[in-house]
């Protein structure tokens, strides 16, 4: 669990988002999807229930992960019913990525995480579903509509039933004139971007984090919160957030 990013979001064990989805992304080389150990381990330790949808890696990866970098059980945490695993890679071809069309792969995705949600009742509430790569739905053939949609139907999901869906969105495969990043954002309370450095690799700076929460404002406008750009260095077992020019390297 990274401590450096829940005192930017300003969030704790007992007050991580129950209803308000959160949207990781990366691009110009940077690799996210390290932050979805962090909200694992965080609704584990949380003692809340959590849905892994997998469109990416397998749960072992996961297991290893959470071990290494925040000493959490996630094989004990399956077999206790305090994660639900949704194995989309082990799916043969034809059950259900080729040979159809994208409107039947996204609703077919939705029907799985549906049934696994509500199946769990009362239970989830205040808990996390996972998506971990909404991004291999482009690459299996579903188009962008499709995913933007079924987004749009797990989020209203999530909400009725009183959880948070996180997932991660790889802007730097998407490069249609409207990106999946652009149709998907509207829906989501919490952007956490992450960007790669222009100069190249550093083992002392790794990239740029940008934090942003959207806030009604008492006229019921959306506000856009930016939390100040933080630089990030990341380890097995930690994240650190700084401000620019503040590195060991650079002082």
């Amino acid at each position: 669990m990274f401590d450096d990013l829940n005192r930017l979001a300003g969030w704790t064990l007992q007050t991580l988002p129950r209803y308000e989805p959160v949207l990781i992304s990366d691009m110009e080389g940077a690799d996210c999807s390290f932050l979805l150990h962090h909200f694992i381990s965080a609704y584990l330790k949380a003692d809340r229930r959590i849905v892994l949808v997998s469109l990416s890696q397998t749960f072992p990866h996961y297991a290893v992960a959470g071990s290494k970098a925040s000493s959490v059980n996630l094989n004990r945490a399956r077999q206790s019913g305090n994660i639900k695993f949704i194995d989309i890679l082990s799916k043969s071809p034809d059950e259900y990525l080729f040979g159809k069309d994208g409107h039947i792969l996204a609703k077919n995705l939705y029907s799985d995480v549906q049934r696994c949600v509500e199946e769990q009742g009362k239970e989830l509430e205040g808990g996390v579903v996972v998506i971990d790569d909404l991004t291999n739905l482009l690459c299996v053939g579903c188009p962008r509509e499709d995913v933007a949609r079924l987004i749009q139907y797990l989020t209203a999901l999530c909400k009725r039933h009183h959880c948070c869906l996180v997932t991660v969105i790889h802007r730097d495969i998407d490069d249609d004139d409207i990106s999946l990043f652009d149709s998907c954002r509207i829906f989501f309370s919490y952007e956490i971007t992450l960007k790669g450095l222009k100069s190249g690799h550093s083992k002392d700076v790794h990239g740029h984090l940008d934090f942003l929460r959207k806030v009604e404002s008492p006229h019921g406008r959306t506000m856009y919160e930016h939390a100040p750009l933080q630089h990030y260095r990341v380890t097995d077992r930690r994240l650190q957030l700084f401000a620019p020019g503040t590195s060991n390297a650079v002082l």
